[in-house]
């Protein structure tokens, strides 16, 4: 997709603000807050962070995503498909992003790098897409691709996934697990 003057909503202030403005713990009580026990770091975090959100910011915060979704309307009208990494990166080793009472924001900030801008657009804009395991990395980690589709044609993914399964199976693959 060409450059744009409209931010990537994963890396500017839209998302925090769609993401944690109308969210609420399912195990609040209304008219009070949750307590320290009710919530993990991260979401305590979040909560906390949607709390400073006002409401014309977060109405700013669509504005900017509705912007966004267009244009990504406008850039994939000419193709069927947009193909990318489903990860920025390989996995990391489990507990790396691990939240943390003095880091609450950590497993946000190895997931920067690790989610794909791909994998955020589809979500911001509905597009209907799919990640399915193409190759393996030497330790027998799975490697995602991620197809994106236009704005309601699931019908392309599934024809595809079907012939990329029966190209090259991966239903019977499983890594090996260490924990």
């Amino acid at each position: 997709m060409a450059a744009s003057s409209t931010p990537s909503p994963a890396r500017s202030a839209t998302a925090p603000a769609c993401w944690t403005r109308p969210r609420a713990p399912a195990r609040a009580t209304p008219g009070r807050e949750p307590t320290d026990d009710e919530l993990d770091p991260f979401t305590r975090a979040l909560w906390g962070h949607g709390t400073q959100v006002t409401g014309g910011d977060y109405l700013m915060a669509q504005t900017t995503l509705q912007v966004f979704t267009r244009k990504v309307a406008e850039a994939m009208a000419g193709f069927d498909l947009w193909l990318s990494p489903t990860l920025g990166t390989l996995p990391p080793k489990l507990g790396t992003m691990t939240s943390t009472e003095e880091e609450p924001w950590r497993g946000n900030k190895v997931a920067a790098d690790l989610v794909a801008f791909p994998l955020v657009t589809a979500n911001v804009t509905g597009n209907p897409a799919m990640s399915v395991p193409l190759t393996w990395t030497a330790e027998d980690l799975p490697v995602g691709s991620h197809f994106m589709a236009r704005f309601g044609r699931e019908d392309v993914l599934f024809r595809l996934a079907a012939q990329l399964e029966q190209a090259r199976p991966w239903a019977d693959r499983r890594p090996v697990v260490s924990a």
